[in-house]
């Protein structure tokens, strides 16, 4: 097996992520030397002061973009996004980086200032990042650890999010496997990227309904690199934490042999979405970048999958509250049956909140599925399920629904509002690995009476 750590120098270049460190951790290496002097002084300095609590509201979702200048603010939070994720100084300064983010409501992660003892108490400041996609740059895990205590003797209540690469993740052998586990100790929040269409051209890592390349020269270990399974596995190596992904948003045009010359389609870019969050990202950041082999635009983002975007954040944001309501060690997912045998098209997760149950069911391939009947714990005695912001019902027989799905579409049923079912006690599924996130429940969106399918 080819392990990815070999290639280090070509993805710079040329894969997923692969934003050159100077243009994508310009803010990174400013603090680096700084911190040791700085931290005995700093931690002196500011001990009366109180530390920052939690400035977003418990059931916020972060959606986050990566490496976006002022000027594109407005144009992601008309798409839903609230948090920017790191900045490149050669744009603007992070102060200027800073104000435009407070002033447009928009949550920040990045990299702590020269002196990170002034970022306490900035309300809009979520977290702290490491250097992105460290094992990539050379970076050792005793380095990373230095820098993570460091930073919490200066500020314990704040987060640090540090971003690995989803395809290394992937393919690490046993012999690298304590190296993951020593630097996922160097964050609280631990995020991956793995851009399975634009970047490998390996669409079937997110079309359940198509086989793996044979004897595929770039993935020998048989398992789909895409966000979802590597939320799992990062989440067993971090040993619970809180886990993100990025997503694809754009045609890359990267030069390696493996990319592909397009980007994700809007049904792709929802599949993973919802996979990654099904798999428990308490976060998502979008990756829009086009970093190619002569050209660099900030935002490469097709105006469909920009409408897609919108769409899904509108949906995330009003289910927040519900999507939160699992721990980071697990997030309820579950195995669906069909005529007996486990489904492998669709993906599935429990959740419960504010006495109410939901199940949220994906369609993870690019098949239309017509009238499929699907079984899990927790459905008997429910009737029917009310299918959230699609002004129907669904009819429950026994603990089966049969539903009809889009290719890569999500329904989420829920027992709001449907008449007798709301005190049912849902029996907690088996979990499979996986975790959920932070998240606002609107409910306003929920029509007073659906539409029933009659079957």
């Amino acid at each position: 097996m080819r392990v990815l750590f070999d290639l280090a120098s070509q993805r710079d270049s040329s894969t997923d992520n692969n934003v050159s460190s100077d243009t994508k951790n310009t803010t990174k290496g400013s603090f680096r030397g700084k911190l040791a002097t700085l931290a005995a002084a700093t931690v002196a300095a500011f001990a009366p002061l109180t530390v920052k609590a939690v400035t977003p509201p418990p059931n916020f979702f972060p959606i986050g973009v990566f490496l976006q200048p002022t000027s594109t603010f407005a144009t992601w939070k008309a798409r839903g996004v609230n948090t920017v994720v790191d900045f490149a100084a050669t744009s603007q300064s992070q102060q200027a980086w800073d104000a435009a983010a407070a002033a447009d409501g928009l949550y920040t992660i990045r990299a702590p200032s020269a002196n990170p003892a002034s970022d306490i108490n900035d309300p809009n400041l979520i977290a702290w990042s490491q250097t992105d996609e460290p094992e990539l740059k050379g970076i050792t895990p005793a380095f990373l650890l230095s820098e993570y205590d460091t930073l919490k003797k200066i500020d314990p209540s704040m987060p640090v999010y540090i971003n690995f690469s989803g395809a290394n993740v992937l393919n690490t052998p046993d012999l690298l496997t304590p190296t993951y586990q020593a630097m996922v100790q160097a964050g609280d929040i631990i995020s991956n990227d793995v851009y399975p269409v634009t970047a490998w051209s390996r669409p079937q890592w997110i079309d359940f309904s198509q086989p793996m390349v044979p004897n595929d020269p770039e993935n020998a270990t048989g398992v789909r690199w895409n966000p979802g399974t590597a939320i799992d596995a990062l989440r067993q190596l971090s040993g619970g934490k809180e886990q993100w992904a990025y997503i694809e948003t754009s045609y890359q045009d990267l030069s390696s042999p493996w990319a592909n010359s397009v980007g994700v389609t809007p049904d792709q870019l929802r599949g993973e979405v919802w996979d990654a969050i099904i798999n428990g990202a308490k976060g998502i950041t979008y990756f829009p970048q086009e970093v190619g082999k002569t050209i660099f635009l900030n935002d490469n983002t097709p105006a469909a999958v920009a409408a897609e975007i919108t769409k899904q954040d509108a949906l995330i944001t009003s289910l927040g509250g519900v999507i939160n309501s699992s721990s980071n060690a697990t997030d309820n997912r579950i195995t669906l049956t069909t005529g007996g045998k486990t489904n492998p098209l669709l993906e599935a997760t429990w959740r419960s909140y504010e006495g109410q149950k939901y199940l949220f069911v994906l369609n993870m391939s690019s098949e239309t599925l017509k009238n499929v009947s699907f079984s899990t714990t927790g459905l008997q005695g429910l009737g029917e399920m009310q299918v959230f912001d699609e002004s129907r019902t669904d009819d429950v027989s026994g603990d089966t629904l049969t539903d009809s799905f889009g290719a890569y579409q999500l329904h989420v049923y829920d027992t709001v509002g449907t008449a007798g079912i709301t005190t049912v006690s849902i029996a907690a599924p088996v979990p499979e690995p996986s975790t959920i996130g932070l998240v606002l429940a609107s409910m306003a969106l929920l029509m007073p009476r659906r539409r029933r399918n009659s079957r």
